[in-house]
């Protein structure tokens, strides 16, 4: 489970961390960018309405993924990698494919 915290989220952190311990939880703290989110090893429903209700919380998301921060259940949208200059962009992970080669 990822839990997206509102910008300036350490109260919200705090309180959320204060509610996992009472299901025996703990939760990893990450940043990406600006924003902040909490990892927290569990699908469970009753744990997600605990979180959801908290104030600060942004969005809860369940993924079993392995990666949940690169999850498609996370982000929502395919992820996509341009390197190249403007007039010769590669674009991995878009519509198109891609063929790598060397010697």
């Amino acid at each position: 489970m990822m839990v997206a915290l509102v910008p300036a989220g350490t109260a919200t952190a705090l309180r959320v961390a204060t509610a996992l311990q009472g299901f025996g939880l703990a939760a990893r703290r990450v940043r990406f960018g600006e924003r902040e989110a909490l990892i927290i090893d569990t699908d469970s429903p009753d744990v997600q309405k605990a979180v959801e209700d908290i104030d600060g919380v942004e969005k809860v998301s369940v993924t079993r993924d392995s990666y949940p921060l690169a999850s498609r259940a996370v982000i929502g949208r395919d992820t996509v990698v341009r390197f190249g200059t403007e007039a010769a962009m590669v674009e991995i992970g878009g519509k198109n494919p891609v063929l790598i080669a060397g010697p």
